[in-house]
């Protein structure tokens, strides 16, 4: 039985594939496969997390509090990620598009990195106008058990700053939303390290 990519099922959900293939992949799973099953519930409640996040505006004293009390906590120290970067194995923007993959107003990205060990499956997503980016990922340590993955602080770093942070869950998944920029890193804890993965550029399609 043939399979098909997650980013096709991204687009499924997204109803933004021809409808030809909508259909071959709708017969698909009307066949009963479990496992392309899971995969569009995944990221159905992914984008749905994410459509959710966009409309959020916290309120404006909310704001103001939280950036008083930020002035008030001590400065984090720099910690030394320099002489510890994952290395890129995978990019899929130097792959040639398969017909139907991306939408005209959506731009993905499937990242693929290493360190040791770690390897960090990443898919990075942003609309065309927008100022913001989703970092959806899975981390996997190749010495661990896939059902005994520990939890993992992972955070997207810009200008040697942290941004935003999460934890990732009991299989190795987590989900990020950041702002669209140069020079942003995912930096992730791993064996009392502190690992960096330089993302490419997201500020131009």
């Amino acid at each position: 039985m043939k399979h098909f990519a997650d980013e096709e099922w991204v687009d499924f959900s997204r109803s933004v594939l021809p409808q030809e293939k909508q259909d071959l992949m709708q017969e698909h799973l009307n066949e009963g496969c479990g496992s392309c099953g899971q995969s569009l519930t995944f990221w159905s409640k992914v984008g749905n997390t994410a459509k959710q996040e966009d409309n959020f505006e916290p309120p404006a004293d909310v704001v103001n509090k939280a950036k008083t009390l930020c002035t008030m906590l001590p400065q984090r120290q720099k910690q030394g990620f320099g002489s510890v970067i994952g290395q890129l194995l995978f990019d899929s923007a130097l792959q040639p598009l398969a017909a139907g993959v991306r939408s005209a107003n959506l731009a993905n990205r499937q990242l693929l990195f290493q360190k040791g060990t770690l390897y960090v499956d990443i898919r990075v997503e942003f609309d065309a106008n927008a100022s913001f980016i989703r970092v959806m990922g899975q981390l996997q340590d190749t010495k661990v058990a896939p059902d005994a993955m520990p939890a993992f602080k992972v955070e997207l770093w810009h200008e040697e700053k942290a941004i935003v942070g999460t934890v990732s869950n009991e299989i190795g998944e987590f989900y990020l939303v950041g702002p669209r920029d140069k020079k942003l890193q995912l930096r992730i804890e791993h064996k009392q390290q502190n690992v960096s993965f330089d993302l490419q550029d997201m500020s131009e399609d």
